[in-house]
């Protein structure tokens, strides 16, 4: 038994069949734009979202042209991205730092890697990507963002867990 979910998705790609390169190619920048202001207007989308769905109009037009060569002109190019909102980075407060170590004790692994992320204020990709050759008893090598390589001084507190 299908579901009414899995109904609506056949109809949706039955519906969308009609697509042809023709309409494709009728499509003008103002078209984009409308479809961006109804994204905002009715369905709430958030800038965010809104820009995700700008790139990946890029990206489907940018293909059209240099790939499979079906447009001539990648009207999408000029799609302008709405302006993002800077994001402020979350931290835990002290009270709840302390929790997490606390709660981490019953574990060593798990308690050295919370405190070098806590002690060395490393992001979490870094701390992921950490490989055991880049970690000494004093420095901890670590590949940031671009290829950055950073030297971080290891707490003692780090050290001896």
């Amino acid at each position: 038994m299908q579901s009414n979910k899995t109904c609506q998705l056949v109809e949706q790609y039955r519906d969308f069949s009609f697509v042809n390169i023709d309409l494709v190619r009728s499509i003008s920048l103002n078209d984009m734009y409308a479809f961006i202001t109804y994204c905002q207007n009715e369905l709430h989308a958030a800038p965010g979202t809104r820009a995700r769905k700008i790139v990946s109009i890029r990206q489907f037009w940018k293909y059209l042209k240099t790939k499979v060569h079906l447009i001539e002109n990648n009207i999408a190019e000029e799609l302008e991205t709405p302006k993002l909102p800077k994001r402020i980075p979350k931290y835990l407060s002290l009270e709840e730092s302390v929790r997490v170590l606390i709660q981490s004790q019953k574990s060593p692994r798990d308690h050295c890697i919370i405190t070098i992320f806590l002690n060395c204020a490393l992001r979490l990709s870094e701390l992921a990507s950490l490989g055991l050759d880049q970690v000494d008893n004093e420095v901890i090598r670590v590949i940031g963002i671009g290829v950055f390589i950073s030297l971080l001084k290891v707490h003692t507190m780090a050290v001896l867990v």
